[in-house]
């Protein structure tokens, strides 16, 4: 009986030390942890240890964001919006900006030179109608129809001739005609040495050659 008593002495001592230890080294890993609000744990977050702490109010609340990076999602943070295609954004752009095509503007037509001009005529002594119709680009027909008469022919006295546009016959060879009341296609070019054809060539007649007193032809110099 006396030789069992040392060596349970020894196991108690044993027992003290291990508890002993035990204790130590809990009291240590308490110390080393970062004080825990009241209901709360701790879990792991991409290798760091994270408080999370349980409030009813407003759910889920993370206790030492400092610890996070940057780049967690977390309650409170602005969302992150994601990012469109750089092509399809792109394409976008372009069809925003691009410009409507320009249409072709239409070309105008140039209008045909009036046929009849008017220019400053002086009146002499002993003018006549007839006098003045001896000019090719004036007649008596024409200086009717724009009410020039006998009666207007004042020596001094200046009116407004009507002629034939020189702009209205463009070729080189070729000057404008006043048709008077008696003339016809064939006694027109008898006076300037083409045939009644060719008159008609030159200025569209019709088939029968007709002509008209006071209108404008184009005939050769």
């Amino acid at each position: 009986m006396r030789k069992s008593q040392p060596i349970v002495v020894i196991v108690i001592i044993a027992m003290a030390i291990i508890l002993a230890g035990g204790s130590f080294f809990a009291l240590m890993h308490i110390n080393r942890r970062p004080d825990t609000p009241a209901d709360s744990f701790v879990t792991t977050v991409e290798g760091v240890d994270v408080t999370l702490s349980m409030d009813p109010a407003n759910g889920v609340r993370i206790v030492g964001l400092e610890q996070l990076s940057s780049g967690l999602d977390i309650q409170g943070a602005a969302p992150v919006m994601p990012t469109a295609d750089p092509a399809s954004q792109e394409n976008s752009e372009t069809q925003i900006t691009a410009e409507p095509p320009t249409a072709t503007p239409e070309p105008v037509p140039t209008a045909a030179p009036d046929p009849v001009i008017f220019e400053p005529y002086t009146v002499y002594d002993n003018d006549s109608l007839y006098g003045i119709a001896t000019r090719v680009d004036t007649s008596i027909v024409l200086m009717a129809q724009y009410g020039i008469s006998q009666h207007e022919l004042v020596p001094g006295t200046v009116i407004q001739l009507p002629v034939g546009n020189p702009a209205y016959c463009p070729q080189a060879d070729r000057q404008p005609y006043a048709v008077g009341e008696a003339d016809t296609a064939f006694s027109i070019g008898r006076r300037f040495g083409i045939s009644a054809d060719q008159l008609r060539e030159m200025n569209g007649l019709d088939a029968n050659y007709t002509v008209y007193g006071g209108s404008i032809l184009c005939i050769p110099r």
